[in-house]
């Protein structure tokens, strides 16, 4: 079952009345990272019409199994006859793998459907520290009177940012994210990710902070760790 680019000539005003059922997707933005469109009945007829609109993949999907995928934007008639065809560009050898081994787990219905993700940098991500993290900074170490040993002085670090990301293994996205979902979104993903950096830099302060680095925290901005 295959893609079959449309040729330029065909795209005109009676674009809908040329084929059986025409399948697009609006603009994703920078909010939906995935969205399902199908048919009324569920069935992707021959001679039907997907679209595929700059910054956006196509992953056609029939009872939990890949049936084709592009990342290259233009109109494309299904062919249910043909071999995958993957007009994926860079993803090309990502959809072919796809082909050959993705089948989501629990999917028992026959419906046929065009999964669109987003391929576009999704930018203004926030994270920050919620409360501040220890840091033990050995450039200004503190004598024990006691004991005439030296301990770190104790920095509390706070930080605070934005991050970019995007999509570049649709497979896994959808095996280990988004399952096959009607639509998933930016918030249900982000949340996670935002703890994942925090926790990240957490181990990072920890690293650079202990007795065999001591970087001094004046340093911690330009230290690459």
């Amino acid at each position: 079952m295959g893609l079959i680019k449309a040729a330029v000539t065909a795209v005109g005003s009676t674009l809908h009345d040329q084929w059986k059922d025409y399948i697009k997707c609006d603009d994703l933005g920078q909010d939906i990272l995935m969205k399902k469109v199908s048919t009324p009945n569920g069935i992707i007829s021959k001679d039907s019409a997907i679209q595929v609109s700059p910054g956006q993949m196509a992953i056609i999907f029939q009872s939990g199994k890949i049936l084709d995928a592009t990342a290259e934007e233009g109109i494309y008639t299904f062919d249910a006859s043909t071999s995958p065809s993957f007009f994926a560009g860079q993803f090309g050898p990502v959809f072919k793998e796809m082909w050959n081994r993705f089948v989501y787990n629990g999917a028992t219905s026959q419906e046929q459907a065009v999964f669109y993700l987003n391929a576009k940098e999704i930018m203004d991500n926030k994270f920050g520290t919620p409360a501040p993290i220890p840091f033990q900074d050995w450039s200004h170490p503190i004598p024990n009177q006691m004991t005439g040993s030296m301990s770190p002085l104790r920095v509390d670090v706070k930080c605070f940012g934005k991050y970019t990301f995007k999509i570049s293994d649709p497979a896994v996205f959808m095996s280990k994210i988004a399952g096959t979902a009607e639509e998933y979104r930016k918030d249900n993903l982000v949340e996670q990710m935002r703890s994942e950096v925090i926790g990240a830099f957490q181990n990072v302060l920890n690293e650079l902070g202990n007795s065999n680095h001591k970087t001094p925290v004046l340093e911690l901005p330009s230290s690459n760790g």
